[in-house]
């Protein structure tokens, strides 16, 4: 009889494949018996204890793998805004500013 993956084992597979990891790499860096990680991923056995540990590997592993991850959660004092001098209404009346007269903008990145 062949059994079909549970809901977190189709996630898992599809964190192997999207980050080119093999199951046996997540189980050895996750601390868990390969043989029982399978066994969890198909749903014959409760995952009640590897499941916690796949996840805090998985989350740790994408945090410092992913780019588009860490650019999401940077602190919010990293974030550098353009701050462009402030005008009063009568220079906003008078003379219209030009885009060769605005200050530019510099970021790091």
């Amino acid at each position: 009889m062949r059994y079909g993956k549970t809901e977190w084992g189709l996630s898992l597979k599809m964190f192997t494949q999207r980050y080119g990891i093999t199951l046996k790499q997540v189980a050895a860096a996750a601390e868990v018996p390969y043989p029982t990680l399978l066994q969890v991923i198909i749903g014959k056995t409760p995952g009640y204890n590897v499941v916690p540990k796949v996840d805090a590997f998985v989350a740790d592993y994408v945090a410092k793998n992913d780019p588009t991850m860490n650019m999401a959660v940077r602190p919010f004092e990293e974030v550098n805004l353009c701050k462009q001098p402030a005008q009063t209404e009568r220079q906003t009346s008078e003379t219209p500013r030009s885009s060769a007269n605005s200050a530019p903008c510099t970021s790091r990145t």
